[in-house]
């Protein structure tokens, strides 16, 4: 008896020892690099247009995006008098509204800045919604070149906020929409999102400037008290009450509620809903789900930073 049971525990042990709990392999997308105040700079947005797959500033902070302020001299941010540098690279931080003193052709819709020594175009853009966010990409990555206004793109993220080309963010008819927990795959056209939107009276949702704070870099923050003559020992970046310092920004207040932080210790968790993402030209939908702060196909040592999510475009 007592062989008979040192047999069938074997077995079982053997049995057990075939099993693989190796877990499935992660076929979603991660970002290509951290973003967010970590990384020094408060504003660090990567953009995506979704189409083509394009990415601005895929490979440091504001790489290839250009800001400005409305109604402010150029000569502030261009720097073309009898110099070769023409084009001043500025935090996003700043970029807000195109300027209103800048040269325009017969029609008012372009802006051209010319360098007075050449003649050659530096910077031209269109006309948008005055309270909008322009991305200006860089063609060249290289400050000294002509810049162009980049307007096709749908989704952008810094940290675990998110914005869409739409309302003050951007110049497009982009939008988010929140389909609900979980069920990513239920999720297949467009009209099936149609209906369902049409069925809850529900609407995609542009950004705005009054619901989305991302936290600061400790860099911006010194910058900022400095500039206020605050005294950092007593506006220290991190307050044990209300914790690192936060900036309001342009955002999407729908993919706000995507993943949620708390602590100390961090703990970012995802809500796991799938949204679905309006394209910047309003023909395309993509559905969206995040999925970790972390790399997914990292198991071990993962600092975090790399967002974890599904995203499929819906026909």
């Amino acid at each position: 008896m007592k062989k008979a049971l040192l047999y069938i525990i074997g077995m079982a042990a053997a049995m057990t020892s075939c099993v693989s709990y190796e877990a499935e392999d992660f076929t979603g997308h991660t970002l290509p690099r951290k973003t967010g105040y970590s990384t020094g700079v408060t504003n660090d947005w990567l953009y995506f247009d979704l189409k083509t797959g394009h990415r601005y500033n895929v490979l440091n902070p504001n790489q290839s995006v250009i800001a400005f302020i409305d109604g402010k001299p150029i000569e502030e941010y261009f720097h073309y008098k009898g110099t070769a540098k023409l084009v001043k690279y500025w935090s996003e931080g700043v970029q807000k509204n195109i300027f209103e003193d800048a040269e325009r052709d017969a029609n008012g819709d372009t802006i051209f800045t010319k360098n007075q020594a050449t003649g050659k175009l530096t910077y031209k853009t269109v006309k948008r919604q005055a309270s909008s966010i322009l991305v200006m990409e860089n063609m060249e990555d290289d400050p000294n070149t002509m810049a162009y206004p980049a307007t096709e793109w749908d989704l952008a993220f810094d940290g675990y906020h998110m914005r869409t080309n739409s309302g003050t963010s951007g110049i497009g008819k982009g939008g988010a929409a929140d389909l609900g927990y979980g069920e990513y795959d239920k999720w297949t056209s467009k009209a099936q999102v149609d209906a369902y939107l049409a069925e809850h009276n529900m609407t995609f949702t542009v950004d705005d400037s009054a619901s989305v704070y991302v936290t600061m870099s400790q860099n911006d923050w010194n910058k900022y008290c400095i500039d206020n003559k605050l005294d950092m020992n007593e506006n220290p970046w991190f307050d044990p009450n209300n914790g690192p310092a936060k900036q309001l920004v342009s955002g999407n207040p729908v993919l706000e509620k995507a993943m949620t932080f708390s602590g100390p210790p961090p703990v970012y968790a995802p809500s796991f809903h799938t949204y679905v993402i309006r394209s910047w030209d309003g023909e395309r939908y993509y559905k969206l789900q995040i999925i970790s702060w972390y790399d997914a196909n990292v198991q071990i040592g993962d600092e975090g930073g790399r967002i974890s999510y599904y995203l499929d475009e819906l026909k």
